[in-house]
């Protein structure tokens, strides 16, 4: 029976190979608007041993690997199988774009799909085109001079994917600066951009070119550049403000009243500009502001080792060496790759630790654009097997998906590996033949031998043994023994309590005490600030309970004592700001607590301690 079903499969597996592989790509849509992703299918028929690319490079869209499904069918006694591949498709901006042919290798020939056209119109809700008219976003002059001229001249807009988004989610933006092109500019800095309520990246080096809009000439300068939100609500980035050197031509003369015509000559435009009629003018360039929805994240489904995470990305594994011994370690490479917010990106989390010992990873950022939005982090950590082990441990990374509106968990793939070297145990000591007891022979009584006359009943005793030989005396001197023991054990354990909560309160004083100089230093950043207020909290409320600190809850701190209503507001607007701040990055540790928020908290701090019980 086995041999038969094993001809069968192998028939089988023989008519799956009879089929030519194919490969096709094909797009959810062909039109779409900014702000809007389609997908991008590729499926390949006659095989599931292919090599596909991660991502695909097309100037203007951001395509991203995000899945595959396999599929295996028998028709007529002819089996088909196929995967197909589906990569998320975002525009960065309106314009025509065209796919280009993919080359996959699949069971070692290489095929090519065909090219795709797709066309992206702007936001309807006009994300797309931020900009205003040069009437309203146009130049002007910090001195108040020529404001006409300026607004000739020069003006402005930012242009935005999409004015919906999440919190912690990274949004491109441009900067677009349209200069006349008849006029000599020269530019001194880069625009500054007014984004309270978001962390904003370094602008990129501009890009100039010189294009014709409305029927003008214009010297066409762009700036790039990325924003994340910290907090949700409705918030106004813009405008975006630059400033400029113009070389403006002066205004023409009053004429005489005996001039005649020939002052008339010299005052014409020609002159003006041969015999240096101009004069430099600084002027500003300001774009119009634009409004964005933020949406808090969601807190229902949230992973517990959710980081802050916001983007779509995926994970790549690796390990060396996959063959060793007990105690040795493991060198565990876990590569994230995507589009998002790589700020917030932080170690994945290991899950199954029992049996293993880690060390806190390295890590390494690798930018696909100028921005800083596409690209990979790489974390490497080392790994040691503390026991025999057939895989490597199960390992998650989450983020939040903003296109799906939902969390996403990435699992490490689980390598085998093969550990060996467990310790055996100890041998077990032999007695030898010298310490063996040595039976001494016992002579036999003679019959004829001489009994002595008894002088007691017979037996009157069954042994000579000293009684603190027999078992009952030492089960009669165990019982005050045992009792003294248990009154040293009780009071070994009721000192030990005392010293756990003496040891607990030392503490927690030290703690609080590293962290007050932290909120004390004027040059403290309002993350790490707001970071050690909360934390300030949590320890003082836990000093008088055997918990962990970072166990207790904003909500539970302001129920543990009698407070006033402004104190319970001030500590909820603490833990509030540090909620945001956790999603604004790197780019507020270059900023500085005012002092007045610094005394506030630390005015409340101080109430909350005091206020006891």
């Amino acid at each position: 029976m086995a041999l038969i079903i094993s001809a069968l499969m192998l028939w089988f597996l023989q008519q799956a190979k009879a089929v030519d592989p194919t490969v096709a790509a094909t797009l959810s849509s062909d039109s779409t608007e900014v702000g809007q992703p389609v997908e991008l299918n590729i499926q390949i028929n006659g095989s599931q041993r292919a090599q596909v690319p991660d991502k695909i490079d097309v100037e203007g869209l951001t395509v991203i690997h995000t899945g595959q499904q396999t599929q295996v069918q028998m028709q007529n006694f002819t089996i088909t199988s196929s995967v197909m591949h589906t990569y998320t498709v975002q525009p960065d901006h309106a314009g025509k774009f065209t796919i280009p042919a993919i080359t996959i290798e699949v069971d070692g020939k290489k095929l090519t799909t065909q090219p795709l056209a797709l066309t992206v119109a702007g936001n309807s809700g006009g994300a797309g085109s931020s900009g205003g008219s040069s009437s309203n976003s146009g130049a002007s002059s910090p001195n108040g001079q020529n404001p006409e001229v300026a607004n000739k001249i020069a003006f402005s807009e930012i242009v935005l994917p999409k004015q919906t988004a999440y919190v912690g989610e990274t949004i491109p933006i441009e900067i677009r600066v349209y200069f006349d092109a008849s006029v000599r500019v020269q530019m001194n800095s880069v625009p500054t951009v007014k984004c309270e309520g978001f962390t904003i990246q370094n602008l990129t080096q501009p890009h100039q070119e010189q294009i014709e809009k409305n029927g003008r000439r214009y010297n066409f300068v762009s700036f790039k550049t990325a924003i994340t939100p910290v907090k949700s609500g409705k918030l106004t980035l813009g405008p975006a403000t630059l400033p400029y050197v113009a070389m403006v031509p002066q205004h023409r003369r009053a004429s005489r009243p005996n001039g005649g015509n020939m002052d008339s000559f010299f005052d014409d435009d020609l002159f003006n500009g041969m015999l240096g009629g101009y004069t430099q003018e600084e002027l500003t360039v300001k774009s119009n502001e634009t409004d964005l929805e933020i949406k808090p994240l969601p807190a229902t489904g949230q992973p517990g080792n959710f980081s802050g995470a916001v983007g779509l990305f995926s994970m790549a594994t690796e390990a060396s060496p996959l063959k060793l011994n007990t105690g040795d370690p493991i060198t565990l490479k876990l590569k994230i790759s995507g589009r998002g917010n790589f700020d917030m990106i932080s170690a994945p989390h290991i899950v199954e630790e029992i049996g293993w010992r880690s060390y806190p990873p390295s890590s390494k950022f690798t930018a696909d654009d100028d921005v800083g939005i596409s690209g990979s982090k790489t974390f490497e950590m080392a790994l040691i097997p503390e026991e025999k082990k057939a895989k490597l441990p199960v390992v998650e990374f989450s983020y939040f998906d903003p296109i799906a509106e939902k969390y996403v968990t990435l699992n490490a793939d689980r390598l085998p590996i093969a550990v060996e070297g467990q310790g055996t145990p100890a041998p077990v000591a032999q007695a030898s033949p010298a310490s063996q007891p040595v039976s001494t022979p016992i002579a036999a009584k003679s019959v004829n031998d001489i009994n002595y006359l008894l002088t007691g009943p017979a037996h009157w005793g069954e042994s000579f043994d000293p009684i603190f030989t027999e078992p009952v005396f030492w089960k009669s001197q165990g019982v005050p023994f045992l009792a003294f023991l248990a009154f040293i054990g009780f009071q070994v354990n009721r000192r030990k309590g005392k010293d756990a909560v003496a040891r607990r309160l030392a503490e927690a004083r030290r703690q609080k005490s590293e962290l007050m100089k932290i909120l004390q230093r004027e040059d403290t950043d309002p993350a790490t600030f707001y970071s050690a207020a909360t934390r300030y909290l949590q320890v003082e409320a836990a000093s008088r309970s055997n918990r962990n600190p970072a166990s207790i809850a904003s909500a539970e701190i302001i129920t543990m004592r009698p407070l006033d209503a402004t104190t319970g507001n001030a500590l909820q607007s603490i833990f509030a700001t540090h909620e945001e701040l956790h999603y604004a990055g790197e780019a507020v540790t270059r900023q500085k607590t005012p002092p007045a928020q610094r005394e506030s908290v630390l005015d409340a701090l101080k109430k909350f301690e005091n206020a006891r019980d």
